[in-house]
């Protein structure tokens, strides 16, 4: 029951994050022209790079041992010595875009003291936020962990458009907003989190300086060059695409593929809230073996799942732009949205192959495949974008993201004795093909539908893929089994095997 009442709060509290983030971009592309969201774009971007080369690396190695150190009470070490980490990776940051700044351009205006707070604040009080309600969520204290996160866009949401409106209608505004939404809740998240730990019940011996930053080093160097490689590829790639089609052709080209992205990786989001702490339990002081069981585990849980959702929000993407997106952007976002859904479940997958190097804490398998798919996926921008920037972009992309995960594949299969689920695989893909129909069907007798057409479809077919993902996920949730899927996927296995 317990797994039940989790899986419910998550849920519940999931929802309520998408409904705001929607609202969010409909609120944003109403107040904003395509030239703010191009420039709004742009800033973003520039943060994502040193969040892949500061925090991500870090943030994993932190998430993947916080269990371990909780087990023997030395959390409130690990996390001042991460606060500390943050606070320096904020200040780094905001000098070396400065300096940056005035040596090459980076795309748009914007004064030294504007890009100094955004990237110290986008850096500092956003991880350390997330580290707080993140940590809640890995000790399993979710209701804590959704009011945290909820309460964040919230305020985030509320702050944004009250700047925008008082002051001026710029990207600059908007992303105060979210960073003041920010500051707001870490004091809720850390008083919850310093509740929650283990307190220390004799004399811990802590490694010193040295030993620490070489056991950190020796796990994160090669994340870092992959995320920033991955960077390249997911963010990078605007800066191409400005230079090819100008600075509002970014701004609807971003806002209709970040829907979809934004969308699925609330639902992966959702995914790892539920299951992470599972799977970093499993793997916790654990062998070759059981860590392969419980990547098998996590694999069959997971693939089937995104797959609907990826398939539900690319081939829906019509309808969902049409409730969401303020009418100048409908068109193109539309069109978009199938692209970000192919590149959002390719890239998935390949978050699901690293965790097997995330649990033999061995990353440097990750550096030829992102290196691959980076390639992939600029050289593909650099040579159809002229052609077509939209369609050139979307496909570039996902081919991209397409390659990485082929060659992550093979890499991570030599690492740990893991097994692909295609039986489970192969049962998503075929309860997917009556709603990719459905779509295809409805949006040729609705080639322009009213937002309540739009609403009724989504919401017809999202009761359809609610209960496919009910079907399927009933047996990792509930830990029961149902004879009819049974049945089902031993002929689909059986019949993969002739």
């Amino acid at each position: 029951m317990k797994e039940i009442k989790d899986f419910l709060i998550l849920t519940s509290g999931h929802i309520f994050q998408g409904i705001i983030l929607l609202a969010s971009t409909r609120i944003i592309t109403s107040l904003l022209s395509p030239a703010q969201m191009g420039r709004f774009s742009i800033i973003y971007t520039i943060a994502a790079l040193f969040f892949s080369l500061f925090i991500t690396p870090v943030g994993a190695y932190t998430q993947r041992k916080i269990i371990e150190w909780n087990l023997e009470g030395s959390v409130r070490y690990y996390a001042r010595m991460y606060i500390y980490y943050l606070l320096l990776s904020g200040i780094f940051a905001a000098i070396i875009v400065l300096f940056i700044k005035h040596i090459a351009k980076i795309g748009i205006n914007i004064s030294d003291w504007w890009i100094a707070v955004f990237m110290f604040g986008l850096i500092f009080f956003t991880y350390l936020n997330s580290f707080f309600y993140g940590a809640l969520n890995i000790f399993k204290k979710r209701l804590w962990f959704v009011i945290c996160l909820n309460l964040t866009l919230c305020l985030g949401l509320v702050t944004s458009v009250i700047l925008v409106l008082l002051f001026s209608k710029s990207a600059e505004c908007w992303i105060s907003g979210q960073i003041i939404g920010q500051i707001l809740v870490i004091f809720i998240g850390g008083i919850l989190f310093y509740k929650t730990i283990k307190k220390p019940k004799g004399e811990i011996v802590y490694p010193r300086y040295t030993s620490l930053l070489s056991n950190v080093f020796r796990f994160a160097w090669p994340l870092s060059i992959a995320t920033i490689i991955l960077w390249s590829q997911t963010q990078g790639y605007r800066f191409l695409l400005k230079g090819v089609g100008g600075i509002e052709v970014l701004g609807f080209f971003t806002v209709g593929f970040n829907i979809s992205t934004r969308l699925i990786e609330k639902f992966e989001f959702l995914f790892y809230s539920f299951y992470d702490p599972i799977f970093y339990t499993n793997i916790a002081n654990t062998n070759t073996q059981e860590k392969a069981g419980a990547w098998n585990k996590y694999a069959k849980a997971f693939f089937p799942a995104i797959i609907l959702v990826c398939f539900f929000i690319a081939a829906g993407g019509h309808f969902i732009a049409k409730i969401f997106v303020a009418p100048n952007f409908q068109k193109m976002a539309g069109n978009i949205m199938l692209w970000g859904g192919l590149t959002s479940l390719f890239l998935a997958m390949v978050t699901i192959y690293k965790s097997i190097g995330i649990a033999k804490l061995e990353m440097k398998g990750l550096l030829g495949p992102y290196a691959l798919g980076a390639f992939v996926a600029l050289g593909g921008i650099s040579i159809l974008c002229p052609w077509n920037p939209y369609i050139g972009a979307g496909l570039s992309l996902s081919l991209g993201a397409f390659a990485t995960l082929v060659y992550l594949m093979i890499k991570m299969h030599k690492l740990l004795p893991v097994r692909f689920p295609k039986g489970r695989v192969g049962l998503s893909l075929l309860y997917s093909l009556p709603m990719l129909a459905a779509f295809i069907i409805l949006r040729k007798i609705i080639p322009n539908p009213t937002i309540w057409q739009s609403i009724a479809v989504l919401a017809i077919l999202g009761i359809y893929l609610l209960c496919a993902q009910l079907i399927l996920a009933k047996e990792w949730i509930l830990k029961s089994k149902i004879p009819f899927i049974e049945t089902i996927g031993k002929k689909f296995k059986d019949f993969v095997k002739k």
